[in-house]
């Protein structure tokens, strides 16, 4: 019989996204949810992304167990700027932005939980499956919190605001990495 289906565009650009629509462009995103427990919702105006408590789902050592909204793009200079309308106020909860070559060798930008109230903005490297720290500093965050990331070659300029407007330098890391 006659089957329907939809391809990925070819890499190129990234591409910007509201989700205003309530279902997934599968063209453009792919959302990898390494234990098939984290529901991903579309709720007009946002993603969520609900994580069970009780099991990681971090990108450390044990690998990329987060859930996440990726896009295939070419390897390329880029500006993003993402805002999250939720708080990081639990240990070890997180959100943020994923580069990443391949499963051993990525840049990790996000907001963390330390657990005794603090919150900080962290940038983790992982060579060759090695994940380190880069860069982690104290910050306050918001009821909604900004990630602005900046690509020009091989350095990484990252900021961050509590809303949209006013911004903090916080980092840049030097890294090569091939896009994905």
């Amino acid at each position: 019989g006659n089957l329907t289906f939809k391809t990925k565009r070819d890499p190129g650009a990234i591409v910007t996204d509201d989700f205003a629509d309530c279902t997934l462009d599968t063209s453009v995103w792919t959302y990898v949810n390494p234990k098939n427990d984290s529901p991903l919702t579309l709720l007009g105006g946002g993603a969520q992304i609900s994580v069970p408590s009780g099991s990681g789902h971090d990108l450390w050592k044990a690998g990329l167990q987060a859930p996440r909204l990726m896009q295939f793009v070419t390897n390329q200079d880029f500006d993003v700027e993402v805002k999250f309308d939720s708080k990081v106020d639990k240990k070890t909860q997180t959100m943020g932005i994923l580069a990443l070559q391949d499963n051993e060798n990525w840049l990790r930008f996000n907001f963390q939980n330390d657990g005794i109230g603090a919150n900080s903005i962290v940038v983790v490297n992982s060579a060759k499956n090695n994940p380190v720290v880069a860069f982690s500093t104290p910050i306050s965050i918001g009821a909604a919190n900004y990630m602005r990331l900046n690509r020009a070659g091989d350095l990484w300029n990252l900021q961050y605001s509590t809303d949209g407007t006013n911004w903090t330098f916080a980092t840049t890391v030097t890294r090569a990495l091939t896009l994905n």
